[in-house]
């Protein structure tokens, strides 16, 4: 039953790989970095302003999920995925030709996550849990590894093009992709079906419904935001880190590919996983282990830190596999993009929150010891609320309700 569920489903299952890859809560985290230095040359910015603007970028996707997530219950996924390629693409030709305003480079950015997030996890995610039903899990992990091949092999690609023809050649090279991706895109919807729709469960909702008043959601939202509360400041500061710890900044930046592979890897094997084992437990074990790891990291220190990016690549890689596939199993299909939508929103938060909390402690206390401590709190908090969700429900055979198509 789980090869044939491949079989068939390989269409929505390549889309969603393939707008992970491009999306725009992709492609700019893992390309600002080729363009910081010729920004700064050219216009002299400071690379702290540069770099805010993944931040304006990640707080914009964190306000436009749940207005994506109730857009997807009206209209289906394939207009908002093609919609976000084409403002996508949009944005980075006007990054292109911007001046010298760090402004307009921070209004283009949130902007772009505004107008673009329609091609992100809430959508992307539908897909699939509308064509898998077996092997769910796995082919989420699967189209969730799109983000970090995203950000192993665009540096590389890019890398040259910035090199060669400068930083604007860039930003075109970005939209032209873009644009050439939604053809190929389109394929793939137009032959995508809906073909396990799923049965209503008693927490079945109206279209229109989130339910704050109902304890798992409310559960997985303060699980979900602890987690990235805990992790997303080592992604920022994993290479801030290492240098703190004797590490050469040519040696710190190599380092931090463990950090791309082991959020693949943890979205893959959190993907097969869920498949086989009641998905809050394997949650809760993974956040506990990371949780227990780093306390062990604040013990050791120095040679051990590149560990974290194994720790964080576990947690992190989890989170957005997770959020797709509780959703889908504790919920009705019929308020599926609101409540993603919600959930994601308050991930973001988290992840965009917790920069900000690593720098103070690191200020304050004079090292990352005290954010080891932080990531260890939070992620206990999260593998105690993940260990409280209850069983799933079974179907209401009764009550069964298509999803839209995408």
């Amino acid at each position: 039953m789980g090869g044939s569920e491949f079989r068939r489903g390989w269409p929505p299952l390549t889309a969603a790989l393939l707008g992970n890859a491009i999306g725009v809560h992709s492609l700019p985290p893992y390309t600002i970095g080729l363009f910081m230095g010729p920004l700064q040359a050219e216009f002299g910015w400071e690379r702290t302003s540069i770099s805010a603007g993944i931040t304006v970028l990640t707080i914009c996707s964190a306000i436009s999920a749940p207005f994506v997530g109730s857009a997807l219950t009206r209209f289906g996924a394939s207009p908002l995925i093609v919609g976000g390629l084409g403002f996508g693409a949009l944005g980075y030709f006007a990054l292109s030709s911007m001046g010298p305003s760090i402004a307009i480079f921070l209004a283009i950015m949130g902007a772009m996550a505004l107008l673009g997030s329609g091609c992100g996890p809430v959508t992307l995610s539908h897909l699939l849990v509308t064509s898998f039903e077996r092997r769910r899990g796995t082919a989420l992990g699967v189209a969730m590894m799109g983000i970090g091949l995203s950000g192993t092999i665009a540096p590389f690609l890019l890398g040259h093009v910035v090199n060669g023809s400068g930083w604007r050649m860039g930003y075109v090279t970005l939209a032209v992709m873009m644009i050439g991706a939604i053809p190929v895109m389109l394929c793939f919807l137009v032959i995508t079906k809906t073909r396990f729709p799923e049965a209503a469960t008693r927490r079945h909702l109206p279209r229109e419904s989130i339910p704050w008043n109902d304890s798992t959601f409310r559960r997985m939202l303060a699980a979900f935001f602890c987690v990235a509360l805990a992790s997303g400041g080592v992604v920022v500061h994993f290479v801030p880190m290492l240098v703190d710890n004797g590490y050469a900044v040519a040696h710190a930046s190599a380092a931090s590919s463990f950090l791309g592979i082991s959020l693949v890897l943890g979205r893959l094997l959190t993907g097969l996983i869920i498949d086989r084992v009641f998905a809050p437990t394997v949650a809760a074990v993974i956040m506990l282990g990371s949780s227990l790891g780093f306390v062990v990291l604040f013990s050791l220190g120095g040679d051990w830190i590149p560990l974290t990016a194994v720790l964080v690549g576990l947690t992190l890689g989890a989170e957005l596999d997770l959020i797709a596939y509780l959703v889908s199993r504790y919920f009705g299909p019929a308020a599926y993009g609101r409540i993603v939508g919600v959930l994601y929103s308050g991930f973001l938060v988290g992840v965009a929150l917790s920069p900000l909390f690593f720098a103070i402690l690191r200020d304050t206390g004079g090292s990352y010891s005290p954010c080891l401590l932080w990531a260890a709190f939070f992620l206990g908090i999260g593998a105690n609320l993940f260990k409280g969700l209850p069983p799933f429900e079974e179907p209401i055979q009764s009550e069964v309700r298509k999803l839209r198509p995408a």
